[in-house]
């Protein structure tokens, strides 16, 4: 599943490594290409837990820039 909340923000749920990775490029093309339209911000990756993720143009990132980042800890 793939939703975005107002175009800059999609949150993704996928279940096998292949449609984690689809998904996520998708919504990352996405965001890039309105990262650049805007002008001012990157996109950040975010992982939330193994099958959750948030992909969000963001100004805590560069412009130009892709970040990863990573709240899931599996302790």
């Amino acid at each position: 599943m793939t939703s975005a909340d107002n175009g800059h923000m999609a949150h993704i749920r996928a279940f096998t490594p292949q449609s984690i990775e689809q998904k996520i490029n998708q919504a990352v093309d996405s965001a890039q290409n309105r990262a650049l339209q805007e002008g001012h911000h990157g996109v950040k990756v975010t992982r939330h837990s193994p099958t959750a993720f948030t992909v969000a143009v963001s100004p805590d990132v560069a412009y130009g820039w892709t970040m990863e980042q990573d709240e899931f800890c599996s302790n």
